[in-house]
């Protein structure tokens, strides 16, 4: 495995987690190519903190052990995009205004709640899984943060931010080797939690970020980073809703 590969995967880790990566990475849009990867690892990690602690404490404290180590592991990155996101749809009627609103590091009331909604929903959906655990939130972490790619990769980006920065750095060859982990998640909760599942979890994966991209182009013109978080926490919650799913698919 040659040192450049090297760099943007520890620089995958090194922008996905708080984890002290030490040594040379690449920057965030080179590593951009392994974050599917680096997700379904930290899926697997917080799968396994589900299953066992579900076994010692329960189903409902396992499986809120499992979302508080993906926030914590993290940073709650993600998650503050959200919030900015859920702020500037209150708030901004124009998008100078919205724009504003984004670049605003306080979080207001709709940005609280929206933490609250999707840390709750992630979390009685890891609870009332039906697709196996430790695979299911392993999927799910590796296609939200697979969607950020993409959406960085075919929406013009706003400001100089981070969104600017994933845009000049997915061209094809990012997207394609994206898209076939992707791809790969899916197959795998296909062999072991059935293929109309995995079915169903892409096709809630891809209008969730497709909703999210077109509504971002629309009223901000293109995406920066909070809007990539923003989508990193619906994909993932599209993805384990369809997991929790009791139907049989």
């Amino acid at each position: 495995m040659s040192a450049s590969v090297l760099r943007r995967f520890a620089g995958s880790f090194q922008f996905l987690t708080v984890l002290p990566i030490h040594g040379e990475t690449s920057s965030p849009g080179d590593a951009a190519v392994f974050f599917p990867l680096t997700g379904a690892v930290l899926g697997a990690f917080a799968g396994v903190v589900a299953k066992y602690g579900s076994m010692a404490f329960g189903a409902s404290l396992g499986s809120l052990a499992a979302l508080a180590c993906l926030l914590c592991i993290s940073g709650g990155l993600h998650e503050d995009g959200l919030a900015d996101v859920a702020d500037a749809i209150r708030a901004g009627r124009s998008r100078e205004r919205m724009l504003e609103i984004l670049k605003d590091s306080r979080i207001g009331t709709y940005g609280a709640s929206a933490l609250i909604l999707f840390s709750l929903l992630r979390w009685q959906s890891i609870e009332s899984m039906a697709a196996p655990l430790i695979v299911g939130i392993c999927v799910a972490v590796g296609l939200s943060r697979a969607s950020m790619v993409v959406i960085a990769g075919c929406t013009a980006p706003v400001g100089a931010g981070l969104g600017h920065a994933f845009a000049a750095a997915c061209h094809k060859g990012t997207l394609f080797a994206v898209l076939f982990q992707s791809a790969v998640l899916l197959a795998g909760l296909g062999w072991y939690g059935g293929w109309g599942r995995a079915l169903a979890v892409a096709g809630a994966c891809a209008a969730a970020s497709a909703t999210m991209r077109e509504w971002f182009k629309r009223r901000l013109g293109g995406v920066n980073g909070d809007c990539l978080g923003a989508t990193c926490v619906m994909v993932e919650t599209a993805a384990l809703l369809v997991m929790a799913c009791q139907k049989s698919f």
